[in-house]
């Protein structure tokens, strides 16, 4: 598993390049309150592919309604405590 610090270097160059915002705070489907790192998104295919292309894999996509959030349960600002 990557370092924090390096996840959140690599999800703010890909929310640069698709347009997205990083959030540390979302708790996916199935995640119980547990809370993650995600990219909101409007295009959530390019953000997908911009995080393969990066190496950073294993991510879910929820529908926002209005928008998309690719996000990472595996990744957790918790984790740097």
């Amino acid at each position: 598993m990557k370092k924090i610090e390096d996840i959140e270097d690599v999800l703010a160059e890909i929310a640069q390049e698709v347009g997205g915002d990083v959030r540390d705070d979302y708790s996916g489907r199935m995640m119980y309150g547990k809370t993650c790192y995600g990219i909101d998104c409007n295009n959530y295919i390019a953000c997908l592919e911009a995080a393969g292309a990066k190496g950073l894999t294993g991510a879910k996509v929820d529908n926002m309604g209005l928008g998309w959030i690719v996000y990472w349960p595996q990744y957790s600002k918790k984790e740097e405590d």
